[in-house]
């Protein structure tokens, strides 16, 4: 546990006295300055630090609030007619199952960050071997079906969904090509999908 006095002394530390450097420095009482445990939590410039902004955390907060306008837009008109509103309904199942087959195709491995986990191995059997981005391919088909149900300015915001998980996959792509020697091989044989 940390003293009063121990806390002073870190609070006055100046920046510039090794902040970085990982070793305890010894002030001139001579007892050692504690170490900071939060940086213990991740690995200083490593790509698999515990922070989400360091994952890609902007790409998860960008696609959760297109998928909240989408959900919002569906409350305003224009509706689409019975006849294509009833499209949706398959759109929507259709996406759920193939998520759940992707989500647990993928197991533990399983991130909302373009940077893959670090338990993560290359897949390539189930939805992985009919395309690339199968959870993608999910998101959209359950959101087209949505904005279907739901109204036309619901529909058009699945446009800047399928947008941002294109520019999203390849970000994550070019994480799995560094990764993974094999994922330019797979590449070559599967379809992006999105």
């Amino acid at each position: 546990m940390l003293s009063a006095q121990d806390l002073l002394l870190v609070a006055q530390r100046p920046k510039s006295a090794g902040a970085d450097s990982g070793r305890a420095e010894t002030p001139e009482g001579g007892r050692p300055r504690p170490q900071n445990p939060l940086r213990k939590m991740s690995i200083r410039g490593s790509r698999y630090s515990t922070g989400s902004r360091s994952r890609g955390g902007g790409w998860v907060v960008a696609q959760f609030l297109l998928m909240a306008v989408v959900l919002v837009l569906g409350a305003f008109p224009p509706v689409w007619p019975d006849w294509v509103r009833i499209a949706g309904f398959p759109l929507i199942l259709s996406g759920i199952g193939f998520a759940i087959w992707a989500g647990r195709t993928l197991g533990s491995a399983l991130t909302p960050y373009p940077l893959p986990s670090e338990e993560a191995t290359l897949v390539e059997r189930g939805p992985y071997g009919i395309v690339r981005h199968p959870i993608y391919v999910a998101g959209l088909l359950v959101f087209l079906g949505y904005g279907l149900l739901s109204s036309v300015p619901a529909t058009a915001a699945v446009a800047l969904l399928a947008a941002l998980w294109h520019f999203k996959s390849s970000v994550e792509e070019r994480h799995l090509m560094e990764r993974f020697p094999g994922y330019a091989d797979y590449v070559r044989r599967v379809r992006r999908g999105i």
